[in-house]
């Protein structure tokens, strides 16, 4: 007599796949991905070039006139349009494609640093010239700075746009550390123009990179949409809704009015420093 059958276990079948890893919680956890390194990288080269040309900046204009009047003025008119125009130049990085309107503007800001450097090697640059080339590198900059800002968003994951945004506060002020110390190492070895020319290859490079960046899997992506008024990103505000949004939250307001007392009061060391080096310290 054959033994009986043994019925099938009812064990449950252990699973081929990983356990699911924690989710990281590093600050630098943007990193991960290789277009973030990217991007990160050619953004500190880009602040560190536009920290020196600013820093250079002031001081030229102290040397054609004496006056940190002037000196003051020139620095208005170039912060002025972020200040008439930020809202518009918000709105036009909402409604274009994010890494050309990066590169296009990046590649502007290269040929005014440029014609500017070409003027002080020729001893041809004036304070009308200086102004007028100031304002229109504040133009292009209302467009400029918010879509740099947000192209490191559109690399990462959404949960690792927090490390992607503190990223790149971190690699703003490491380049503008950098800027102003490589100012007055390549104008006293080199002279003004060649602070210009390093600003315009610093946007070059950021100009080379942005084609190559990638979004990581999962990454929120901006995408333009036809609608009947043109192209419009999707979940789009336009510019009145955007200051509706702004002016409702409380918060913000506050963070706004924080930021421009810090601004106005605080942060106009550039135009000391330029002062003091040329004027109490002797330095040049």
């Amino acid at each position: 007599m054959s033994p009986p059958t043994r019925p099938p276990s009812s064990a449950p079948v252990s699973s081929s796949l990983p356990p699911a890893q924690p989710e990281s919680r590093s600050p630098w956890r943007s990193l991960r991905h290789r277009s973030m390194r990217w991007w990160s990288v050619a953004n500190f080269v880009s602040n560190a070039g536009t920290w020196m040309q600013l820093t250079v900046q002031n001081l030229l204009v102290l040397q054609i006139t004496g006056s940190a009047a002037a000196t003051g003025l020139s620095m208005s008119v170039q912060a002025a349009p972020a200040l008439l125009m930020s809202v518009l130049g918000g709105a036009a990085v909402d409604r274009w494609p994010r890494k050309l309107t990066a590169a296009v503007s990046q590649a502007l800001l290269a040929v005014i640093a440029f014609t500017t450097a070409t003027l002080v090697a020729l001893d041809r640059l004036d304070m009308t010239s200086l102004m007028v080339l100031a304002a229109v590198t504040g133009m292009i900059a209302t467009v400029d700075n918010p879509a740099c800002a947000l192209l490191g968003n559109d690399l990462v994951p959404a949960e690792d746009v927090p490390s992607a945004i503190g990223v790149g506060a971190l690699v703003f002020n490491a380049g503008r550390l950098a800027g102003a110390a490589l100012a007055g190492v390549t104008v006293g070895f080199l002279g003004t123009a060649a602070a210009y020319f390093a600003n315009g290859f610093s946007f070059l490079f950021v100009t080379a990179v942005i084609p190559f960046l990638r979004p990581a899997a999962g990454a929120v992506r901006h995408v333009v949409e036809k609608g009947g008024k043109g192209e419009l990103p999707r979940n789009a505000m336009t510019v009145r809704e955007g200051i509706a949004f702004f002016a409702r939250r409380p918060r913000l307001l506050a963070l706004a009015g924080v930021t421009g007392i810090s601004a106005v009061f605080g942060r106009n060391y550039g135009l000391t420093l330029a002062v003091l080096v040329t004027g109490p310290l002797a330095g040049g």
